[in-house]
């Protein structure tokens, strides 16, 4: 399924925080891949460093390196910003993914990137954040898991794609026969 203009399933870029949301790449605001991203994290984090907030995120120099794998390794030390933090991604991660579930219905939605790194304490929450979105009747039986590909995920992805489009030509020029 590509959709009319090839766009089905950019999901990065369908708004889940119009109002107050950060600026998209796309210019488009409060997208579901701005509100996720790791440099609106940083800014959050970095906003709780100007208040005063203590935090081992900013005592151990992990901001310059900035990586959600630690923020949710502070956080399970039970470090308040880190768990904040966590909280918040994992919060717009259930809406969008909420958004997705509703109106795809997956058997399987599949996270990668950076978010792998971050583990079962992410899952768990953006798990927990999903239950609570959305028809209370529907129960929610999708598997949410993280992908195993590391690296190999792009040229994995682009083979298949391009053995799909191979088989769906040859199989159409064969019907036109």
């Amino acid at each position: 399924m590509r959709g009319h203009q090839s766009l089905s399933g950019e999901i990065g870029h369908m708004t889940v925080n119009p109002i107050d949301g950060p600026l998209c790449n796309c210019g488009n605001r409060g997208c579901f891949e701005a509100m996720v991203s790791a440099s609106r994290q940083r800014e959050l984090a970095d906003d709780a460093r100007k208040k005063g907030e203590q935090s081992l995120l900013f005592c151990e120099g992990w901001m310059e390196d900035f990586d959600l794998a630690k923020v949710c390794e502070l956080a399970g030390r039970g470090d308040q910003v880190c768990c904040r933090l966590i909280d918040d991604v994992a919060r717009w991660f259930a809406v969008g993914l909420g958004n997705i579930i509703l109106t795809n219905d997956p058997e399987l939605i599949v996270i990668q990137g950076q978010y792998v790194k971050a583990g079962d304490c992410f899952l768990k929450r953006v798990r927990e954040g999903i239950r609570r979105i959305g028809l209370p009747d529907v129960e929610k039986t999708v598997r949410i898991e993280f992908s195993t590909l590391d690296e190999r995920r792009g040229v994995i992805g682009g083979a298949a794609f391009v053995i799909s489009d191979f088989f769906a030509k040859r199989l159409s020029f064969k019907e036109k026969e």
